[in-house]
């Protein structure tokens, strides 16, 4: 008798399922298979999109081609958006007409722009950062019109969260280098500070990097109104601007509204297997769920990290749900490596209470980020996929072996000889001035700090000493 085939659906592209879809094809068990339901062919990959902004990379360097990589991983792919999901009767509901049954599901389905339908003018006057795959083509069309009528920018960013920080410095180096002066930028947070409860040394870091660039911030700011020629703060502030931004947060999806799931906060509610708590059959990742276990102290924040690093143990456990065994457990990291772009081929980094800053950092940001890229880009999935598109998906396993031997032969003399190191040169290691480049040997020692926390705590003083001299 032939084993019933469990249907798996993954409800959006984003950081958190192209892993859960790659880690399956790796570990579901033969008798399941697998969809991707998806609004968009390309998902943005968020950690990339400031420097897209700053014409750091192409439109196409942070795109995720979800169609060629739902095909390596032997799903199916359906491009729809979802009105509903009828989670007691194992069904979406798509927008205009039809449905897609399931029997697991994994939801990825991001959130909205916080306070963008509450506060006046917000629609009508600025450009809002949800969905993330909107910006950029909005914000080239608030550029073509500048440009037609010849008017020279002034912008305001509202949110003082890292995604409104990384926008006035995006913003900053895209429109003075294209009008050729240097364009008026203000930051608004509504917060006593920017980035408001987070390590002071990255902070002070930021607000250096503001004074260096003439950016100006505004603190404890409530936006009451937006409109063509300014932002209103509801303390009576007026700030001037021709264009505003809106980067203030997220807030959650309609869909899940409109979903029969157990809630919490407006977001789906999951237990510490990632796993809805009402549902058990349904599992979620990034900004649409809340961890039920963390919710008083609203942790893991919205951010990318958390859906990258979520998205290996849903699809474990969505593997594991379908053979029987026991669920495995998701610990969000309390601390994690915090980098921010700062438009110019710099940026700002943070961990373990330290922050530091320059060219190598930029370096590092821009490793990681390509290396995660890499890892969904068809040309790397199949041999030849420009000349033979779907008609051999021939994996290309070789590349990868070829890279990761080339690449670690170099890195593993690097890490021997930073394993070999103090903790007072490792710290000095760290403070690599802002024009140094390299940046394998400061990555390097974080990792060995995140691995040995009597080394790392003697890394950390000798750090601040050295900084304070």
């Amino acid at each position: 008798m032939q084993s019933k085939v469990s249907r798996i659906v993954c409800i959006g592209g984003g950081h958190c399922n192209v892993q859960v879809m790659k880690m399956l094809k790796q570990v579901m068990p033969g008798s399941a298979k697998m969809t991707l339901l998806t609004e968009a062919p390309n998902a943005y990959y968020s950690g990339m999109l400031p420097g897209a902004i700053s014409h750091l990379y192409k439109d196409e360097d942070i795109q995720i081609q979800l169609k060629p990589l739902a095909h390596w991983c032997k799903a199916d792919y359906i491009e729809r958006r979802v009105h509903a999901i009828n989670a007691n009767e194992n069904r979406i509901i798509l927008e205009g007409d039809g449905e897609v049954q399931y029997d697991y599901l994994a939801v990825n389905v991001g959130s909205r722009t916080r306070g963008a339908n509450e506060t006046k003018g917000v629609k009508e006057h600025s450009l809002s950062t949800r969905p993330i795959n909107d910006l950029l083509g909005k914000i080239e069309h608030k550029e073509a019109q500048l440009i037609r009528d010849n008017i020279i920018p002034e912008v305001v960013v509202c949110g003082g969260g890292a995604a409104g920080i990384e926008m006035a410095f995006g913003f900053k180096r895209r429109w003075s280098d294209l009008f050729k002066q240097e364009i008026h930028v203000s930051i608004i947070s509504a917060d006593p500070t920017v980035l408001y409860g987070s390590d002071e040394s990255l902070r002070t870091e930021i607000n250096r990097k503001f004074k260096e660039k003439n950016i100006d911030l505004y603190i404890n700011g409530k936006v009451q109104e937006i409109n063509e020629n300014c932002v209103i703060l509801a303390d009576g502030r007026v700030i001037p601007c021709n264009v505003a931004v809106w980067a203030t947060g997220a807030e959650p999806q309609k869909m899940i509204g409109r979903s029969n799931l157990d809630i919490l906060n407006g977001y789906i509610r999951v237990n510490d297997n990632m796993q809805s708590t009402s549902h058990p059959n349904i599992f979620g990742g990034g900004d649409c769920v809340t961890m039920q276990t963390f919710a008083e102290k609203r942790f893991p924040p919205k951010a990318g990290v958390y859906a990258v690093r979520a998205g290996p143990y849903i699809a474990q456990n969505l593997a594991n749900s379908i053979n029987g065994v026991p669920l495995t457990t998701y610990v969000p990291q309390s601390g994690f490596l915090a980098l921010l772009m700062t438009g110019d081929g710099k940026a700002i980094g943070s961990k373990f209470g330290i922050a530091f800053a320059g060219k190598w950092v930029w370096n590092m940001k821009d490793y990681i980020d390509r290396s995660f890229m890499k890892l969904f880009n068809p040309n790397y999935l199949f041999k030849d996929f420009q000349t033979r598109g779907y008609e051999e998906p021939l994996e290309n396993n070789e590349l990868f072996e070829n890279e990761k031997s080339d690449e670690k032969q170099v890195t593993d003399k690097i890490r021997e000889r930073i394993n070999a190191l103090n903790s007072k040169d490792s710290a000095v290691t760290l403070l690599a001035g802002e024009d140094h480049e390299e940046f394998f040997e400061q990555l390097f020692v974080l990792d060995r700090m995140a691995r040995d926390e009597h080394f790392c705590n003697e890394v950390v003083d000798n750090f601040r000493q050295l900084k304070n001299k």
